[in-house]
């Protein structure tokens, strides 16, 4: 499975062996394994979840920033009540590699909801 858009693409191939899912922008592409790929997506389901919840409640011309932190991996939604976008850092566990990069406001809303439709079976 691949799907892409401005500014994004997500790659799904299972008959890899250690790095079965790629994501990326236009300037960088990190290689994930599966699991690695299932906390990506449940943290980015988390934070939109919360960006949603604080809509109510937030003035046109304020700013929010939401960090979650679970495992190896740290995310930032940064934005306001139109647009935002989404970062991340990979820490590196022994023998692993690690990774930072995200997805501006055209791009993140786009990437998070193919992750969320993402067939990975």
């Amino acid at each position: 499975m691949r799907r892409e858009g401005v500014g994004w693409r997500l790659e799904i191939d299972r008959d890899r062996i250690a790095f079965q899912v790629l994501i990326g922008s236009d300037n960088w592409a990190l290689e994930l394994s599966l699991a690695e790929f299932e906390q990506l997506r449940g943290l980015s389901a988390r934070l939109i979840c919360e960006y949603e919840k604080c809509l109510e409640q937030l003035m046109p011309e304020e700013k929010l920033q939401l960090e979650l932190e679970q495992d190896c991996w740290w995310l930032e939604l940064n934005g306001d009540s139109n647009n935002w976008g989404l970062r991340f850092v990979l820490t590196p566990t022994v023998g692993q590699r690690g990774a930072e990069g995200g997805w501006d406001d055209t791009a993140a809303p786009a990437f998070c909801r193919a992750l969320a439709l993402a067939d990975v079976c």
